[in-house]
C-alpha cells in the first residue's frame, strides 16, 4: 500500500493520469535518487490524506478513487486517543489482516465502480474545466444555438469562441465539451443542405427522438425552420441619466 499525505495538487490533469496509471498497471518503472530506473511491482492500493477538500483533479467518469470526508471535529478523547489509533503494533497489523480477510468477497468485480459520495461529486465538480462548465450553461440557459433543437457546427463552434477567454481553445475540446453536455451529432450523420452552397451534418441539442425518422431535407428545412437569429444579438447598453440601476446578476462558478 502506498500512502500520500497532506497532498494537494488541484487542477493537474497530468497528476491524475500518472496515479490512473499507478493504480491500473502491474508494474511500473521507479528510480530512486542516482540509482538506475528499475522495473517494480505498483501497490495494491494508493491511500491520499489530505486536508484539501479538492486534493485531486477527478474527472466526472473516474473509476479507481473513492473518497470519503472524515468530520472536522477532533474526537473527544483527544491526543491520547489519536496516539493509540495510529500505534503501528502487531496487535493492531493483526487485527487489521484478519479484518480484511474475514470480507466476504462472493460477487466482487473489480470493474465496479466505487461509491460516488458527495466529497468525490464536489471535487469532480471542482475539477470540472470551465469551457465544460460554461457549455453547460448556454445549454441550460438556451442562450443563442442552443435554444433551438438543431444546430450546425458552425453555429455551436463561433457561439462558443465568443465568449471563451480561451484563445488555445480547439474544435477538438469545444466537441468535447458539447457532448459531455448532451449535444451531439446526428447519429445517421445525415448530409443536410442548411444554405444554397453548403451541406452539413447538424448536432442535436434535444429531442433526438423527434427527428430520427427525418429525412435529411426535412431535417433541413426543420433547421431552417427554427434557426436562431444569434449572430446579431449585442450586449445591451447600460442606462444613462442620473438615476441608479441594479446590474443584473452574474453567473460565477462555486468552489
Amino acid at each position: 500500500v502506498l500512502g500520500l499525505e497532506e497532498v494537494s495538487i488541484t487542477g493537474r490533469a497530468e497528476a491524475y493520469e500518472g496515479l490512473k496509471a499507478l493504480i491500473t498497471n502491474e508494474a511500473a518503472e521507479f528510480q530512486r535518487k542516482h540509482v538506475q530506473h528499475e522495473e517494480l511491482e505498483t501497490p495494491r492500493g494508493v491511500l491520499v490524506l489530505s486536508n484539501d477538500a479538492y486534493a485531486l483533479h477527478l474527472p466526472a467518469d473516474d473509476r479507481r478513487f473513492f473518497v470519503v470526508q472524515t468530520p472536522a471535529k477532533k474526537h473527544p478523547g483527544g491526543l491520547a486517543y489519536y496516539a493509540e489509533l495510529f500505534k503501528l503494533d502487531e496487535a493492531f497489523v493483526a487485527n487489521v489482516y484478519w479484518s480484511l480477510m474475514a470480507v466476504n468477497l462472493e460477487g466482487f468485480s473489480s470493474k465496479t465502480p466505487p461509491f460516488l459520495t458527495g466529497a468525490k461529486s464536489r471535487m469532480a465538480d471542482y475539477s470540472r474545466a470551465d469551457i465544460d462548465v460554461m457549455v453547460e450553461e448556454l445549454v441550460d440557459e438556451q442562450r443563442g444555438p442552443f435554444a433551438k433543437a438543431l444546430a450546425t457546427w458552425e453555429d455551436l463552434r463561433s457561439f462558443i469562441r465568443d465568449r471563451s477567454t480561451d484563445r488555445d481553445l480547439t474544435d477538438k475540446r469545444i466537441k468535447r465539451a458539447l457532448e459531455a453536455a448532451g449535444v451531439i451529432v446526428d447519429p445517421q450523420k445525415r448530409q443536410c443542405r442548411v444554405s444554397e452552397k453548403v451541406r452539413s451534418m447538424l448536432f442535436l441539442i434535444r429531442c433526438v427522438d423527434d427527428v430520427s425518422s427525418l429525412t435529411a431535407i426535412e431535417l433541413a428545412n426543420a433547421y431552417k425552420a427554427s434557426k436562431p437569429r444569434f449572430d446579431k444579438v449585442v450586449d445591451e447598453p447600460a442606462p444613462e441619466g442620473p438615476f441608479e440601476f441594479e446590474a443584473p446578476a452574474t453567473r460565477t462558478r462555486s468552489r
